[in-house]
């Protein structure tokens, strides 16, 4: 729960390792976390939840599924059996969110991706989060939200029954890039994130 800031608070939903060979998501949020802890200030007007491993019979046993087999990424909201899936669709139910990001691990690139499900907010959060990134992705050149691909393109939040509508982002960590720079720029993603979105809600209310 970030300090209290000028209007109600934001109630943000962070995912990670809804695949099972996918760690690096979750060693991201740790450190985010710990950031938060030692500068409070970045959450203010935010209470943010994690759920740093979403499939952790998967983490554990099986990669990419969980230990029934699906690909929990395309399990939400289709009725599914799979108890990751239900209980996190219970959360997002229950805590309303009105955002939702996850972090996914992506093969075959070098740089950080980003996919939001419009282009309004391709340009309000997931363009300022690659920018963020620079420092630790020497090799980002361009700027230009979409996933290129690698990016899964199923959302958790693609439903009619979730009030109010959350905003969603993908990001794509590159497993090409050392450990300590994929935790680094995930960091500066999801502050930036933050930092955007306030921004967005502000001008947002002054139209």
């Amino acid at each position: 729960m970030g300090p209290k800031g000028g209007g109600d608070t934001i109630r943000i939903g962070l995912f990670a390792t809804l695949r099972g060979d996918e760690p690096e998501g979750a060693e991201a949020l740790v450190e985010f976390f710990r950031e938060l802890e030692r500068m409070p200030g970045i959450a203010q007007g935010f209470h943010l939840y994690a759920y740093p491993v979403c499939n952790p019979r998967g983490l554990a046993t099986t990669p990419e599924t969980n230990a029934a087999g699906p690909d929990l990424v395309g399990e939400f909201w289709r009725g599914s059996r799979q108890p990751e899936a239900y209980y996190l669709e219970r959360e997002m139910g229950v805590h309303g969110f009105q955002g939702v990001i996850t972090l996914h691990a992506v093969e075959d690139t070098d740089r950080f991706l980003a996919k939001s499900r419009g282009s309004i907010l391709d340009t309000a959060l997931a363009l300022p989060a690659l920018d963020a990134t620079r420092g630790f992705a020497p090799t980002v050149d361009r700027l230009a939200p979409g996933g290129d691909g690698l990016l899964p393109t199923a959302f958790l939040t693609a439903t009619d029954e979730l009030r109010p509508v959350p905003f969603e982002l993908n990001i794509g960590i590159p497993r090409r890039l050392r450990a300590i720079f994929r935790v680094r720029g995930t960091v500066a993603a999801l502050k930036s994130i933050l930092d955007s979105y306030r921004t967005f809600i502000a001008h947002r209310q002054d139209i």
